[in-house]
C-alpha cells in the first residue's frame, strides 16, 4: 500500500486524511524522499517517514525540520481512549518532536493543530494552509512563536545560517494547487497563540 492508504487504514473512524494531504504523500514518496528509523515499533510502518527535501539533505542542520510519519493520538503520555478517537499525528515539525496532527472537535469540524512542547494550539482548518505553512521553509515550524518573522530573519535573529527552502516540494505545491508561497506564516493569516492563551484544542 502506498503511504497514504497506510495512514487511511489506521486513522479511527472519526479522522480522514485531507486529500491535499494524500496528493503530498503520494508525490513525496514518487520522488524518493523517503526514510526509515530503526527503533522498534509494534508496527512497522511508524518507522517510516517522508520528507520535504531529498533524502540526503535529512541530517542538513539547515534544513526544515519536517517529516510526514504516522502515529494514533497526540504526542502525549497515556491519552485518554476518547482523545484518542478525536487526534492522530501526521508529522514531527521540530527537533525537540513538535507535531503536527489533526483533530476533530466538538461540532465534528477536522482541524491541523501543532503540539508546541505538548502544547497544543489550532492551526488551520485548511489543509492546503497547512502545507502552505511547511512550505515557508522554518527550521523548526513546530516551535514557531512569531508568524511575522520570516525563516531568513528567524535564523538572523539567532546567528544561524541562511535556510535553503525546499525548492521541489515548493514548485510541487505551486503547480498542483496553484498555492503562493509566502514568505511568512502571517503572510496566511496564522497567529501562534501564547502558551497561556485559551485555544479550542
Amino acid at each position: 500500500m502506498s503511504f497514504a492508504d497506510e495512514v487511511r487504514a489506521r486513522l479511527p473512524e472519526g479522522l480522514h486524511l485531507p486529500d491535499a494531504f494524500a496528493t503530498t504523500f503520494d508525490w513525496l514518496e514518487a520522488q524518493g524522499f523517503a526514510t526509515a528509523h530503526d527503533r522498534p515499533m509494534d508496527d512497522p510502518f511508524r518507522q517510516r517517514s517522508l520528507l520535504i527535501y531529498p533524502p540526503q539533505m535529512r541530517f542538513d542542520p539547515t534544513a526544515s525540520h519536517v517529516a510526514f510519519y504516522f502515529e494514533p493520538g497526540p504526542p502525549l503520555h497515556a491519552p485518554s481512549p476518547e482523545v484518542m478517537d478525536r487526534i492522530a499525528t501526521l508529522a514531527v515539525i521540530s527537533g525537540d518532536g513538535g507535531t503536527m496532527s489533526i483533530w476533530r472537535d466538538d461540532a465534528g469540524t477536522q482541524h491541523v493543530v501543532v503540539f508546541n512542547h505538548g502544547i497544543p494550539y489550532v492551526l488551520t482548518a485548511d489543509p492546503l494552509i497547512a502545507l502552505q505553512f511547511l512550505a515557508i521553509g522554518y527550521l523548526e515550524p513546530g516551535a514557531l512563536t512569531d508568524a511575522r518573522r520570516s525563516p531568513a530573519e528567524g535564523a538572523l535573529a539567532d546567528g544561524a545560517d541562511a535556510l535553503p527552502p525546499p525548492h521541489a516540494f515548493r514548485a510541487f505545491l505551486t503547480k498542483t494547487f496553484g498555492m503562493r508561497i509566502p514568505a511568512r506564516a502571517s503572510d496566511l493569516g496564522l497567529h501562534i497563540p501564547s502558551d497561556t492563551a485559551p485555544d479550542p484544542i
